[in-house]
């Protein structure tokens, strides 16, 4: 599971010509969002992903079950593409550098607030709601990113 020093820690990890190049589009809006995909529900994926990044929304691939789907059904990855896969804890890492780099803060816990509040972001579970899979939608919270399923959930996940 991602805790909050876990995100900050991987975001040490990301690549920061990466995080500048697509930060910016973050930044001005030309990125309006994005979305950290998991489940095993992979039929599904391909239409949904082609909706979000129609729309310029990335789509963090964060679950192998669903990349081994797309990968299957012939889809496109990588940063041209909008469909990224990493896992959790590097996607939050990935989004929690690009917030270090462009808030400028000081303090460790900066950045999880600046995600919070300029870098939009939300979960989307396709399938089974596993303890695994909603601990790691609970990771996500910090960075103000919701969890959103085609499943019921049970009744104790605050998402």
């Amino acid at each position: 599971m991602a805790g909050s020093s876990d995100v900050v820690s991987a975001a040490a990890s990301a690549d920061d010509a990466e995080a500048r190049r697509q930060g910016i589009g973050f930044i001005d809006g030309t990125i309006p969002g994005y979305a950290l995909l998991m489940g095993d529900d992979a039929s599904q994926a391909p239409a949904l992903i082609e909706s979000l990044t129609r729309r310029q929304v990335v789509v963090f691939i964060v679950e192998d079950s669903l990349l081994d789907g797309l990968r299957d059904a012939g889809v496109s990855l990588g940063w041209e593409a909008r469909i990224v896969p990493l896992d959790m804890t590097n996607a939050l890492g990935f989004i929690a550098r690009v917030a270090q780099i462009f808030d400028g803060a000081g303090s460790r816990e900066d950045p999880l607030r600046y995600a919070c509040q300029r870098l939009r972001g939300f979960t989307l579970l396709l399938g089974e709601p596993t303890p695994d899979r909603l601990a790691l939608a609970q990771a996500a919270l910090p960075l103000g990113c919701p969890l959103l399923s085609n499943a019921d959930q049970p009744s104790s996940v605050e998402a």
